[in-house]
């Protein structure tokens, strides 16, 4: 096996919730089981990186605030009974964030966590958020964060935000693989913190086709997918707008619904996805309707498919075609991961890759970007297979804080990487400075705490390396 280092450069200090009916109330923070004005934060003597509370094996810790000029503090998360007036969905006590952060991990769980609905309460000032250990995205209100909040993992604010606007409430839900959750705010409140491991995710519907019937109703082909990653073998149910179609086996995906009929002049047609066999496992999404010639349809088809020299990602040429579709667009697979394209407008042609899977086929969707009900879903089928070299991917840190020591400026450090490919359970990390320390890749992410590089460099400079008696 070829050992892979890698190195990082890192510039210096500068409604109703739509989970399943069937969720049990371990699956929720609700805050009830704390004491009113219980503190959590720098009055209580709380530190960056301790642990508020646990749900279950869900860990709660607390991490310092951000700012837009990339300052940061260290307030307090405390619990009240009545926060704001404004804040209709809270349900008894509630969570009163100011200037701090808090980070849940949802790692220990027995299963994958698909789906995270809370309701929210902005009262004015910074929000903080970030997904899976992303950067952290400051914003005015959460209507500014990007509908992708992270690869894979898809945010929606109800009701929406508006721009300017400065007070907002309503429920904030999370969609995808969703591993940990840091969030927060100056005059924010959460409460009824609920997720949702239904293996049913990135569900996504488009119109294919529309014809004008004779008798003056439209007739839509719908194309529905979505990623299943549960034990279930049993199929899935589907209903159209609260009536049952019929049942569906997993390897039927994408599926292509002909002909339906808009007999009665509906804006939109609402289809829910049930594991056959456990019906408390649902998703639900809507396809806007409107006359043939308004709507947005897209269809898709392989080119040319080939492999790097390395075997390591597989690219694709697709043709996409249709009416209503803009140039950019989002491109994902069967194991969430996405990111934007623009089509050449003279060939119609975009340019996908991502890393092959064992079975040498992969499951890609592509959605218009302006209307992200618009996708279409094929098959790509390619001539490489999975490397089994060792990968350290998405390897990334992040600048927590900076202060000054007698030491000098020393700094706290996030670092993060999606291992793979690996022979043993443990990995070296390396400054410029030399060697650091081994950790475990079940502790990731690592934070490396009061870090004071040599010299005041410009930069920090960071290698990580499966630990091995071979070197390279």
């Amino acid at each position: 096996m070829i050992i892979n280092p890698k190195r990082i450069l890192l510039s210096l200090c500068f409604f109703a919730c739509l989970l399943s009916s069937q969720a049990q109330e371990n699956n929720c923070i609700t805050f009830e089981e704390f004491e009113v004005e219980q503190n959590f934060g720098r009055a209580s003597g709380d530190e960056p990186g301790s642990v508020a509370f646990t749900q279950g094996d869900v860990k709660v810790t607390l991490e310092p605030f951000q700012y837009f000029d990339g300052s940061t503090d260290f307030w307090n998360a405390t619990v009240y009974e009545s926060l704001f007036s404004d804040f209709e969905l809270a349900d008894g006590k509630s969570l009163f964030v100011s200037n701090i952060n808090l980070q849940f991990d949802f790692t220990a769980l027995e299963k994958p966590v698909r789906k995270i609905c809370m309701a929210y309460f902005d009262g004015g000032g910074e929000e903080n958020i970030s997904v899976n250990g992303s950067p952290i995205f400051v914003l005015n209100h959460f209507g500014e964060a990007p509908q992708e909040i992270a690869p894979g993992v898809t945010l929606r604010i109800d009701p929406p935000v508006g721009n300017g606007q400065f007070l907002s409430t309503g429920m904030l839900c999370l969609e995808g693989d969703i591993k940990t959750l840091l969030i927060g705010g100056q005059e924010f409140g959460l409460d009824n913190i609920c997720w949702d491991t239904c293996p049913i995710y990135n569900l996504t519907a488009g119109i294919i086709g529309c014809e004008r019937h004779p008798n003056e109703y439209y007739e839509y082909d719908i194309q529905l997918n979505f990623l299943h990653d549960g034990p279930s073998v049993a199929g899935f149910g589907l209903s159209q707008n609260g009536e049952f179609i019929g049942i569906y086996e997993y390897a039927q995906l994408p599926l292509t619904l002909p002909n339906i009929p808009n007999f009665q002049g509906l804006d939109a047609f609402v289809y829910t996805i049930c594991e056959n066999d456990n019906q408390g496992c649902c998703r639900e999404i809507e396809v806007p309707l409107a006359p043939c010639e308004d709507i947005c349809q897209l269809e898709a088809r392989v080119e040319e498919v080939g492999c790097n020299e390395a075997g390591t990602e597989y690219f694709a040429l697709v043709a996409v075609e249709g009416q209503n579709v803009s140039d950019t667009l989002r491109v994902s697979n069967s194991q969430g991961l996405s990111y934007l394209v623009v089509k050449d407008p003279s060939t119609q042609l975009i340019e996908i890759g991502f890393a092959p899977l064992e079975n040498s086929v992969d499951l890609v969707t592509i959605c218009d970007y302006d209307d992200p009900t618009c996708c279409y879903s094929l098959w790509i089928q390619y001539p490489c297979a999975p490397t089994n070299e060792c990968q350290f991917n998405g390897l990334e840190a992040t600048i927590l804080e900076c202060y000054e020591t007698n030491a000098g400026i020393a700094y706290d450090v996030k670092i993060n990487f999606e291992p793979s490919g690996m022979s043993n359970e443990f990995f070296d990390l390396h400054s410029r400075e030399g060697f650091v320390d081994t950790y475990r890749f079940d502790q990731l992410p690592i934070t490396l705490s009061g870090y004071v590089p040599e010299g005041n460099p410009d930069n920090l400079w960071f290698k990580v390396r499966e630990e091995n008696d071979n070197p390279d």
